[in-house]
């Protein structure tokens, strides 16, 4: 999985406001990340993900600070950009539920997670004779299905973001240069935000096809502000880096199939699958509250 992050359109680098200095870092470190992990085979779908929420934490703090620019909350409280600052409430909302319900599903996978150790356990010492394991696996099974269904309204609400958005009939156009890279900056982070997400749907639901077109998808968006050399895409991008979900729901189908189990290589797995879901809980948690912030913005802005 890759990320490559919106690109903002800057004046003049000596007319910069530092504040779009550092968030133009910050989408550049997503954007080297990317490049480096399409030359590399060792990197893995976990690390990008959790790379990615990380980085986008910072982006939101960088959003903040445009935000409580007095000049930003002048401009966005007029009257005529309301559309505007609706489109980016209506954005943060919509971000909040996918956060939430990427959350919920995590926790679910993990107590899923827990009860297959549980039940590996048991018949590794001899202790599951009614069939309890198949049982518990086929149940694991088909909220995996039902999983994977679910994430499609999820896509379909950022999708809808990027269709309101990255248009640009909404942006407030203003004769300031400074004024509209600082408005510009705040669009060009909620669309990084539902990119990303996009991409941690895909990767938890295990959809790998799709996730490599949301991958495609985001290599035009940073071409404005990175060199030739940062641009270029490694042949090795199209090696799929390891999909921890999606090896573990390989395995469980296999074995519902009838294959024989291993029980030291299932529970490696699911060992790695639950540290994972652990690391993103956290994360999300985190994405979660720079949300809040940021919606609470939106609305003190909208309310003037």
């Amino acid at each position: 999985m890759s990320y490559q992050i919106r690109s903002i359109s800057f004046p003049a680098r000596s007319s910069h406001h530092p504040i779009i200095l550092r968030t133009e870092y910050e989408l550049n470190k997503l954007q080297s990340w990317q490049h480096d992990r399409s030359i590399s085979s060792s990197s893995t779908m976990a690390e990008s993900v959790f790379f990615s929420l990380s980085r986008l934490e910072e982006l939101y703090v960088c959003m903040d600070g445009i935000l409580q620019l007095p000049s930003t909350r002048q401009a966005l409280s007029n009257a005529q950009h309301s559309p505007f600052v609706d489109s980016l409430l209506d954005a943060s909302l919509k971000l909040l539920d996918v956060c939430t319900s990427s959350r919920d599903a995590t926790l679910m996978i993990k107590e899923g997670v827990r009860e297959l150790q549980t039940a590996v356990r048991r018949r590794r010492i001899g202790a599951d004779s009614s069939g309890g394991l198949e049982m518990i696996i086929s149940n694991y099974i088909c909220f995996r299905k039902r999983m994977k269904k679910g994430v499609n309204r999820y896509m379909a609400l950022l999708k809808q973001i990027e269709q309101e958005l990255e248009g640009g009939s909404l942006l407030p156009q203003h004769p300031d240069h400074h004024l509209s890279s600082l408005i510009r900056a705040v669009r060009d982070v909620i669309l990084a935000n539902a990119s990303i997400f996009e991409s941690l749907l895909m990767f938890v639901s295990a959809q790998e096809s799709k996730t490599r077109k949301v991958a495609s998808k985001w290599s035009a968006l940073a071409s404005r502000f990175t060199s030739k050399q940062q641009q270029a895409v490694s042949k090795s991008d199209s090696k799929c880096a390891s999909n921890e979900f999606a090896a573990l729901d390989a395995e469980l189908f296999e074995v519902a199939k009838g294959t024989t189990m291993s029980g030291s290589e299932i529970q490696s797995m699911m060992h790695g699958v639950e540290m994972i879901v652990d690391g993103m809980e956290s994360s999300l948690e985190r994405v979660f509250r720079c949300l809040i912030k940021a919606r609470a913005s939106f609305l003190n802005i909208r309310s003037h």
